[in-house]
């Protein structure tokens, strides 16, 4: 049976953005919906609460197939597993803990949508609905990036993240789905369009040095990004490194046989689905160093890719390491 046709109602900015995460490609888009029987055969979306949507639906026929922001917020809750909380530490004053229990519970319950509230909240704490309404609603900015959409970093902990993991938040994690189910998730398209609505209210701004500044003019919406894979892969799986740096580490670390099988199982999740040989570049590695590391070392015989990058303290750069990369 083939699904109907959807139609959104509402401003010509937050339509395409709805889309853009419920995965809803082909879709017609009217300001106002006034006319019932033209589109009685439609999913009829209206990109707005329901309290505020009188001034977009113009019609009263309870026969049309219509759904608002409301019933969106609860199907991406219904999708997701993830339990989040308020507060991640105890509050000194009492009134703080008992309002964070207070609005927890409710949260459990109802979709919170009082965006000021959602704005204050730690990133980290957002459930996928509120993620959702924190970009969707935020204001454009006059900086351009481009890492999010297009670079994806895998980290020793199994996190698949747009961009650098202490400065934007994680498209999710290998433990729980397949890369390319991440790349794909609801999760991964919020974090995107966070950069393809120009707002990045999900990055530490502060921290990020690929951000550049433009004119006012081009704060309009990028193309929304349809990639099947990223175009670049940053592989950071093993922290295994034969040299102890204060900036990287306090001591000496060499991954334990526990942590190697998780690892070679992460690393076979990349090769299943492509990602060491369809992104247009590699790069190998972000943690630990490359040379030292055995599972490095398979993995460079695994990249299919034209284009690899290497990341190595050069310690051990001799003959025979030469030979891993002599391809």
């Amino acid at each position: 049976m083939n699904s109907p046709k959807i139609l959104l109602v509402g401003d010509a900015r937050i339509c395409p953005q709805v889309a853009y995460v419920m995965d809803w490609p082909d879709y017609e888009q009217v300001d106002r919906l006034t006319d019932a029987e033209l589109y009685r055969a439609y999913k009829i979306v209206v990109c707005a609460f329901k309290r505020k949507s009188k001034r977009l639906v113009r019609v009263k026929d309870k026969t049309l197939n219509i759904i608002y922001l409301d019933d969106i917020c609860r199907e991406l809750d219904a999708q997701s597993s993830e339990q989040k909380a308020v507060i991640t530490h105890r509050p000194r004053r009492w009134w703080k803990r008992c309002a964070a229990v207070v609005l927890n519970r409710w949260r459990r319950q109802r979709v919170l949508r009082n965006w000021w509230l959602i704005n204050r909240l730690p990133v980290n704490s957002l459930r996928l609905s509120e993620l959702f309404l924190k970009v969707l609603f935020s204001p454009p900015t006059n900086i351009v990036c481009d890492k999010i959409e297009n670079v994806c970093h895998v980290y020793f902990n199994g996190d698949i993240c747009g961009c650098a993991s202490g400065w934007v938040v994680p498209f999710g994690n290998l433990q729980q789905a397949s890369p390319q189910a991440i790349f794909h998730s609801p999760r991964a398209r919020i974090v995107k369009l966070s950069s393809l609505n120009r707002s990045y209210c999900l990055c530490d701004l502060p921290l990020c040095l690929n951000a550049r500044y433009v004119a006012q003019t081009e704060r309009n919406l990028k193309p929304m990004c349809t990639a099947e894979y990223p175009t670049e892969v940053i592989i950071a799986t093993d922290r295994s490194c034969n040299l102890q740096c204060k900036t990287c580490r306090k001591e000496h670390y060499q991954a334990d046989a526990a942590e190697q099988k998780r690892i070679v199982s992460m690393t076979q999740q990349l090769v299943n689905d492509g990602w060491l040989a369809r992104p247009r570049s590699i790069t190998v590695a972000g943690q630990g160093e490359i040379f030292y590391s055995p599972n490095y070392r398979d993995l460079l015989a695994k990249i299919k890719t034209d284009e690899i990058h290497l990341l190595s303290n050069g310690t051990l750069f001799n003959a025979d390491n030469w030979q891993l990369i002599a391809n």
